[in-house]
């Protein structure tokens, strides 16, 4: 028996057919959670041998969250620090030609909004979000 049942991925695909849902075979991946002692027990060779239209992955990204197998959120966490960075970076070659209103303005609108999004999630990774936090304080 699979791990979606006796009948492998059919299950899965009735329902998907019943609610008019259309599964792109392509950009559709699957991920198995767990520890990490449990997921060294598993044997994705056999999976993928069992269910070879299913994509496995380490690392999907959902609804713009990049989730990982121990849902640890890292590489989540080190994607949005680049990005806000990277806002920064941009923002500083403008912040000369701005008033100081416009350019704390500018910077709540690019950086805050990014650490906003999803933010329920990142409960208990403050201290790795505070280098990013320190930035948007120090002055362009």
């Amino acid at each position: 028996m699979g791990p979606l049942g006796p009948s492998g991925p059919l299950p899965l695909m009735v329902f998907h057919k019943a609610l008019f849902w259309d599964l792109n075979s392509l950009k559709t991946k699957f991920i198995w959670l767990g520890t990490r002692q449990k997921l060294a027990k598993l044997d994705m060779a056999t999976l993928a041998a069992e269910f070879p239209h299913f994509i496995s992955s380490s690392v999907v990204r959902d609804l713009g969250v990049i989730l990982d197998q121990e849902l640890t959120f890292a590489p989540h966490l080190n994607l949005l620090i680049l990005a806000c960075y990277y806002q920064l970076r941009q923002l500083r070659t403008v912040a000369r030609s701005l008033t100081p209103t416009a350019t704390a303005t500018l910077v709540h609108s690019f950086v805050a909004s990014r650490l906003d999004y999803c933010s329920c999630l990142y409960t208990g990774y403050l201290p790795k979000l505070s280098g990013s936090r320190s930035a948007l304080c120090s002055p362009p």
